[in-house]
């Protein structure tokens, strides 16, 4: 029997910006730290906690050593082959082709509870986090994406691999 995770993929350095905000003040989160309420968002970029090619490194079990370009190779071969893949940019369209491909739409009194959740969430969620945007050009930006050059370039794969499992449904 195959089996197919499903997953959404968050550009890299969004999904750094958006943890570092989120942590200044998420006192209840067990990776809640005190320290990065008085940093700076550069300062964070330039410390040791901001995250570092999260993605690859949990694909690969790699959480120690330097990362090489064969941790993204085997990171892609196991989202080509494994995943179902999401794009947050895409939501709606990717939590249509999850329902689809999965066999969710077709029951009918699932289908009214997850429409409410659905709408519920897209409107606002739990962990929904508004902060200041930063933009490429930005030293922050700069700094966060060549931290994360692996997830980088397999957010990049992913949006690529999303385009060609639109054919899955």
């Amino acid at each position: 029997v195959e089996c197919r995770a499903f997953t959404f993929f968050r550009h890299p350095v969004t999904r750094a910006v958006s943890m570092f905000y989120y942590l200044q003040s998420a006192t209840w989160e067990p990776t809640y730290d005190e320290a990065l309420s008085g940093m700076s968002l550069l300062e964070y970029a330039h410390s040791d906690h901001a995250e570092e090619n999260w993605v690859v490194r949990s694909l690969t079990n790699e959480f120690e050593e330097p990362l090489e370009v064969q941790h993204v190779e085997v990171s892609k071969e196991i989202l080509r082959r494994k995943v179902l893949v999401g794009i947050m940019e895409a939501f709606d369209q990717s939590v249509v082709r999850f329902e689809k491909y999965f066999g969710w739409w077709e029951a009918v009194e699932f289908n009214v509870s997850v429409l409410r959740c659905q709408r519920e969430r897209m409107a606002g969620g739990d962990n929904r986090n508004d902060h200041p945007k930063v933009g490429p050009e930005t030293e922050e930006f700069q700094v966060l994406a060549d931290r994360n050059w692996a997830d980088v370039e397999l957010y990049q794969y992913a949006k690529e691999l999303f385009k060609e499992q639109a054919s899955l449904v």
